[in-house]
């Protein structure tokens, strides 16, 4: 027995390691069909929760199957067999459905396609761990076995975080599915053989077949199966810790995209002209330049025209540098004058002591939160300490002079409103993406095509778009007038704390999918809170489940919260926020860990444990009302030195007070219902619902409509009416 209770904590570990590989690798996957704005992340997350959440509770209506140990290890050798076929499913589905490459994709296509995709593995890691549950009761007593597998499978998914963000560097996603399915298949393997179980003869088939698949046959399918999703123009693709790197090309021509997103083509020379001479000619001597993004796709070219004394370019990914090498032999990155620096642009601007000329930021819109920091009144400030008195910075907006839809209206007009709130002469190039240029001081830039022609000619400089004739079309006063007059709105600013850019940018996203967000949101989120308030209703532990839910929806929304403020503060750096994500798994592992001991040592002197329950959901109170005051003081004072380790305890604490309310709900609602299966597939299913609706409603409504302060504002209140609930409930 000793040597199957062994076996069986390593098969719980490696449930979790195996559920945290998979859902990164398969959310991965679908980015680069769907993109990476906000929405669309939260649905699909959504959608993992939810079906894990309904395969959890599934246990209750399959007692007459009698499942124990040896049905637990053929699940679990199940599982790695599953994940590369829907990682081919997702790679093909865009052929099926007749997408075409660059389509906006709707909501609905988004929600059911990765809802029946997800189904069968997410079904199966759900009911794995209720049934883990019931499994391990027999070896400790009580809700001890439900808390024993909440931390081991915590400990595993936090393993896993931190050697996904190392395998990925080296690994194409069918290899890290490969390693990780032995690890599974050896566990469920050991499982089979002491149960002297004749699956075990399938197991090991499994296996070899999982040992044959040898790191060359891997990458063949890796390829081929890109070559499908990219319509058999794919010449090279990378994986790299931010995301997937392909390269299309033809008749030397060649398309770099990240995540599914055009970062630039090679042979974009007019794009390429436009980003840069308009800010190199608008200022009276560029000397000293900063570019964000971009360079390799001939900008460091263009900028190098002008005869200056250092170009540094920034590039957060060293592989998209290493992968352009290849096709792009004369991109000046061994130019003496530039400097490439592979970092966060934003982490660079706040730590650098350096003062700038002309800093251009080439970088995508604002479609989710990672990006929107580059087009917030915060970043604004950092860059307009970074330029010298005459400096100036030149972004670019997707606002098309052409067609001006509202939603593109609203989205133009909060990052021109907001770049207007730190510099005082703001001026616009029309096109068909606009540039935004604001200066440090009064007087510098102009309109005046006869002196910024001059300067053409005196500096030497002999373009195939910018020339004169293209300057006096382009800031013609007509054309202006019509895009100033179409950017001046009352949309809000931009804020770090309140990201509202992304939220604009999501308007624009479902006009062209043609779903209407808000609308079909509220109607959503209407039934969904209807339906939970029927389920619980008619449940005598409703208070209960109602903490579970509201417990499990402030940890996800006050990680996110987390996050975002993380970015904003110190930057994207991915091995940071990977850290930060496993500090919130081990805070799970950590409060479950500490709550079996205080159950151990207190629940029989306890005469009612509700009121335990009840001051958890006040701590949350307090620790969500905490939270803010702290991006505050980290943020406005010195103490954002001190970022990188502060917000790791945060989530630290964070994913405690999560952890530690799973194991004593379990043991109250176990009182009343006594079969432990059941009991763990509820608990665990509200904690994940109520999870779910964090994962969909925070990143992609709540905060950018109303701020991180008052979504932490929000979780407390919720979590304030769970605790008098369940006061009301204990009596």
């Amino acid at each position: 027995m000793i040597g199957i209770e062994r076996q069986l904590r390593f098969a719980f570990l490696s449930m979790g390691f195996i559920s945290i590989i998979a859902q990164v690798v398969l959310l991965r996957e679908f980015l680069t069909i769907f993109g990476g704005n906000e929405l669309s992340i939260g649905i699909m997350l959504g959608n993992w929760l939810l079906l894990v959440a309904i395969g959890s509770i599934s246990i209750k209506f399959l007692d007459r199957f009698n499942f124990h140990i040896r049905e637990f290890a053929i699940f679990q050798f199940i599982i790695p067999v599953i994940i590369p076929i829907q990682i081919l499913i997702i790679r093909i589905f865009p052929k099926v459905i007749g997408l075409i490459r660059g389509e906006v994709v709707g909501i609905g296509t988004i929600f059911s396609s990765t809802f029946i995709i997800f189904m069968p593995l997410c079904i199966i890691l759900g009911f794995q761990f209720s049934l883990a549950c019931r499994i391990y009761s027999g070896f400790e007593k009580r809700v001890k076995g439900i808390a024993h597998v909440y931390i081991l499978e915590a400990i595993g998914s936090m393993i896993a975080g931190l050697l996904f963000t190392y395998l990925i560097q080296y690994l194409n996603p069918f290899q890290i599915i490969f390693i990780s399915g032995i690890l599974c298949i050896l566990s469920s393997s050991m499982l089979l053989y002491l149960c002297r179980s004749r699956a075990l003869i399938l197991s090991t088939f499994v296996l070899i077949f999982l040992l044959f698949l040898t790191p060359e046959i891997s990458s063949r399918i890796n390829f081929s199966s890109l070559q499908i999703l990219w319509d058999n123009e794919l010449i090279d693709a990378e994986d790299s810790i931010y995301g997937n790197l392909v390269v299309l090309g033809d008749n030397n021509q060649y398309d770099f995209y990240e995540n599914g997103i055009l970062l630039f083509t090679t042979q974009d020379t007019a794009i390429n002209e436009e980003i840069i001479h308009f800010p190199m000619l608008e200022h009276p001597e560029p000397r000293n330049i900063l570019l964000i993004g971009g360079g390799v796709g001939g900008l460091l070219g263009e900028i190098l025209k002008y005869g200056v004394d250092k170009v540094t370019y920034i590039e957060i990914d060293p592989k998209l540098i290493e992968i352009s090498r290849r096709y792009i032999p004369e991109n000046n990155l061994d130019d003496r004058r530039v400097e490439t620096i592979f970092t966060d642009g934003r982490f660079f601007i706040k730590n650098s002591n350096e003062r700038y000329d002309v800093i251009i930021v080439n970088l995508p819109e604002p479609s989710n939160a990672q990006l929107n920091r580059f087009y917030t009144v915060e970043f604004f400030h950092e860059v307009h300490e970074a330029l010298n008195d005459d400096g100036m910075v030149s972004i670019s907006i997707p606002f098309s002079e052409s067609y001006v839809s509202e939603e593109m209206r609203i989205l133009g007009g909060s990052i021109y409103r907001t770049l207007s709130e730190i510099f005082p002469d703001v001026k616009v190039i029309p096109g068909e993406r606009t540039i935004l240029l604001g200066c440090k001081s009064e007087g510098i830039l102009t309109y005046n095509t006869d002196l910024l022609g001059k300067r053409i000619n005196e500096r030497g400089i002999m373009n195939k778009w910018v020339n004169i004739p293209y300057i006096n079309y382009k800031l013609s006063p007509h054309r202006i007038n019509f895009t100033l007059n179409s950017l001046r709105s009352n949309a809000e600013i931009n804020e770090d704390f309140r990201p509202i850019g992304y939220y604009y940018y999501t308007l624009i996203w479902s006009s062209i999918s043609g779903s209407e967000i808000m609308e079909k949101a509220f109607y959503v989120l209407i039934i969904i809170i209807i339906a939970v308030i029927l389920i619980l209703n008619k449940n005598r532990n409703a208070p209960v489940l109602f903490a579970i839910l509201t417990t499990g929806f402030a940890g996800m929304v006050l990680e996110v919260s987390i996050l975002i403020a993380f970015q904003a503060v110190y930057g994207y750096l991915y091995h940071k926020m990977a850290m930060i994500i496993a500090t919130f798994m081990m805070g799970l592992a950590v409060g479950g860990s500490l709550m079996n001991r205080l159950m151990n040592r207190y629940m029989r002197r306890m005469k009612n444990p509700v009121n335990m329950l009840v001051g958890i959901e006040f701590l949350i109170v307090l620790y969500s009302l905490f939270i803010p005051i702290t991006f505050i003081e980290i943020s406005q004072y010195a103490i954002s030195q001190y970022a990188d380790t502060i917000f790791p305890i945060l989530m630290l604490i964070a994913g405690s007070l999560v952890g530690l309310e799973f194991p004593l709900a379990s043991e109250i609602y176990l009182e009343r219902n006594k079969e432990i299966g059941k009991t763990a597939g509820v608990i665990y299913g509200s904690d994940l619902f109520g999870a779910f609706l964090g994962s969909l409603l925070s990143a992609s409504l709540l905060i950018p409509l109303m701020g991180i302060i008052n979504v932490c504002i929000l979780v407390a209140i919720l979590n304030f009416v769970s605790g008098i609930a369940l006061g009301i409930f204990k009596t």
